[in-house]
């Protein structure tokens, strides 16, 4: 049977009689209810406080909606036949569908959660903790001053779904706690933030507050997990073939040392599975020592005193020959400083034109680029995109990136979107070991990883790990 707008409309007169004709009529005063009914009433009174937070912000009530209509229908089937429970639902799933909403469905792929539910490391000056409530698998905190409120929400997934309100004035993503986050803001001035990590999603809301604010709630927590780590843990990652991100950090932790030999192993055994006893080579070939950037670790600094050196066509050629000649080196790494004005997209398009009858494969580690940059180079023999973000740390970023253009975190963090948004083959990602805690820092990165094979399903990935010598 199908189920239409004018179904449900013409069978909701009979549902709704049915229930009032269930309703017993009592004409006795002194009613005493059954223990039955005092524990379904205790449930009911629990999950409304439970929703308590949802409700000091009316303005955003939609915006987490996904355990309101849970209730709805719970509560519901006490004195409804499956068929009118199956109508009441549709119902109220159209009804919510009406409102300009949409729903969102997402499934774990784990057969135990075992997330922690996480409270946030950093709340904005003069705001203090109003209410908390927390069951096996969400954690509403709800914290205000005099004026606002500001709700943090973990929920581990299992198989519910989520219901987000569409009607938002503007969308930004940005960085919270080391995962991508989708930033809403509407035109009353309340904000609504979603964003997944490991098997749990996350939903902040509330009243006007700025981006900076919310940034802040990031690297001290991911330091936290990673040292929290136990023997128990790192046992557990070592025991499964499929590992998600808190296994990662358990296999980094203090407690894995220990373990190190053991993890070589499995490491060796994995490796040879998939590649073989082979070792695939590359070599760079360096463009340009030109640098507009400050950064303080790299001999390319723009104040260093040096001779600076940009290779014409018949120098890049001659590179190229001489690079074959060395032996059958099919994988070259084309590498510049970050001079747009000296060695920008048609100096590079050009370089790649020149290189591509000598290689296969052509990778260039060069400034971070638009997508339509990125996508034209792909049509000159562009294979592969090396870039490290360096490190993860936001707060600390400027301290060693101080002028130029990669002295802008966001500029560099979401070129690795652009890559995949422009089809890149092949994407590079690394942190420089040294400037900050290496294990926070190769944790976000496998965090941002995850997020870009899942998004960018099509493109390869590879991890680097370069060091800064003692």
């Amino acid at each position: 049977m199908k189920v239409t707008d004018e179904w449900l409309y013409e069978k909701m007169p009979i549902v709704d009689a049915a229930m009032v004709r269930q309703l017993e009529v009592c004409t006795q005063k002194d009613y005493v209810f059954s223990d039955k009914f005092r524990k379904r009433m205790k449930r009911l009174i629990q999950k409304e406080k439970y929703m308590y937070a949802e409700k000091q912000l009316k303005k955003i009530t939609q915006k987490i909606a996904a355990a309101a209509v849970v209730m709805l229908v719970g509560a519901l089937t006490v004195t409804m036949s499956v068929e009118a429970y199956r109508v009441r639902f549709f119902h109220t799933i159209k009804m919510v569908l009406d409102g300009n909403i949409s729903i969102y469905s997402y499934e774990s792929d784990e057969e135990k959660i075992s997330d922690t539910i996480l409270k946030p490391q950093y709340i904005p000056d003069n705001y203090r903790l109003n209410e908390e409530k927390i069951t096996d698998t969400t954690s509403v905190l709800e914290y205000g001053n005099d004026k606002k409120h500001l709700i943090f929400q973990q929920t581990i997934v299992t198989n519910e779904k989520m219901i987000f309100d569409t009607n938002y004035n503007s969308v930004e993503q940005i960085r919270i706690n080391g995962m991508t986050v989708f930033l809403y803001r509407y035109t009353d001035e309340t904000f609504w933030a979603y964003g997944e990590y490991g098997n749990s999603i996350y939903v902040l809301a509330g009243d006007t507050i700025q981006k900076e604010e919310l940034e802040k709630i990031n690297w001290d927590e991911t330091t936290a997990r990673i040292a929290s780590k136990t023997e128990n843990d790192v046992l557990h990652a070592l025991s499964k073939e499929h590992l998600n991100i808190d296994d990662f950090m358990a296999l980094i932790s203090p407690a894995a040392v220990p373990y190190l030999e053991q993890m070589a192993r499995l490491s060796m055994k994995y490796t040879q599975e998939r590649f073989g006893k082979t070792i695939s080579m590359y070599i760079p070939l360096y463009l340009s020592n030109a640098c507009t950037n400050f950064c303080v670790y790299c001999g390319f600094n723009h104040n260093n005193d040096f001779a600076r050196t940009t290779l014409n066509d018949e120098q890049i050629e001659a590179e190229c020959k001489a690079i074959r000649a060395l032996g059958p080196f099919e994988n070259l790494l084309i590498v510049t400083g970050e001079a747009p004005a000296i060695a920008g997209v048609d100096y590079l398009e050009n370089a790649l034109k020149i290189a591509r009858p000598y290689f296969n494969n052509l990778t260039i580690e060069v400034m971070p680029l638009k997508a339509d940059d990125y996508a034209r180079l792909t049509k000159v023999g562009l294979n592969g995109v090396v870039c490290f973000q360096e490190t993860y740390n936001k707060a600390n970023y400027k301290l060693y990136h101080p002028k130029g253009m990669k002295s802008i975190f966001e500029w560099r963090l979401n070129g690795y979107d652009r890559m995949g948004q422009a089809g890149v083959h092949k994407i590079g990602m690394g942190v420089l070991i040294g400037l900050e805690d290496w294990r926070t820092d190769v944790t976000m990165m496998a965090i941002h990883l995850r997020y870009l094979q899942k998004h960018y399903w099509k493109t390869r990935y590879s991890v680097n790990f370069p060091r800064m010598r003692p």
